[in-house]
Order: C-alpha cells, then sequence, then structure tokens
C-alpha cells in the first residue's frame, strides 16, 4: 500500500499460478504482463486504487491472445466491480451531476472542477 498524489494505491498479488480467460479456460501458458489499476470506493476522503499485474493468456480454448480475467473487475473496466455497483444504485435514485460529485468523477465535456483551492485529503501538510 502506497500513499500518492492520486490517493491510496493498494498493490494485489496473486496466490496461485493458474490463469483464467474470459472464455473459461484455465491454463499456465501466459504470453506478457502488465500493470494495471482499477479505481475502487473511496477509503473516507482518499480516493483508492488497487494496482496489480495482469497477464495476457496464451488460451488454446479459444485461440486468441486475451487478457486474463480479475476477480474483482469485469473484462475490460478501469473500475471495480463494487464502484460499478454503487455507481449503477446511485445513478437511479440522483442525478449524474450529483453522482459524479459524490464520487469524484469525471463526466466529460467540460472542464474538471475541482473545488475552491483544496488539496486533495490524502495530500500531506507541507512541514512547518
Amino acid at each position: 500500500m502506497s500513499f500518492t498524489d492520486v490517493g491510496i494505491v493498494v498493490g494485489l498479488r496473486r496466490r496461485g499460478r493458474r490463469l483464467t480467460c474470459p472464455c473459461g479456460t484455465i491454463t499456465r501458458a501466459r504470453y506478457d504482463t502488465s500493470r494495471r489499476r482499477w479505481r475502487h470506493l473511496d477509503f473516507g476522503a482518499c480516493r483508492v486504487f488497487l494496482e496489480a499485474d495482469v497477464h495476457r493468456v496464451d488460451c488454446r480454448g479459444c485461440g486468441r491472445v486475451r487478457t486474463e480475467r480479475v476477480g474483482w473487475a469485469r473484462s475490460g473496466a478501469r473500475h471495480t466491480a463494487d464502484f460499478e455497483d454503487v455507481v449503477a444504485w446511485l445513478a437511479q435514485r440522483m442525478d449524474k451531476t450529483a453522482v459524479a460529485r459524490l464520487l469524484r468523477l469525471f463526466m466529460g465535456g467540460g472542464r474538471q472542477h475541482r473545488g475552491p483551492g483544496r488539496r486533495g485529503a490524502c495530500q500531506r501538510r507541507p512541514a512547518r
């Protein structure tokens, strides 16, 4: 776990050596590895990100090279499944501007508002 200027980054490590292709085939044949980061639910006033090494799998079941499946996020997503579930639940009950402000999301189409001159809550104050 590390504290960065964007928030808290939690490093995840896999226990087993078996890799799961999105088609469901379990294999050990990996093609290459990259580090990915997913946005998770906030911890108080700090944003939380999950970071892990993700392998591309040389799958014999579907005959393609695909990114392995991880348990905390849907295929191709940059947010965790828990984060997406909270956004979907809030979107049914609130307008999208309120959801974006509550979860500190950028909805696109304009300038991102960061608040009236505030530092991020996870940033340390300068020593005096």
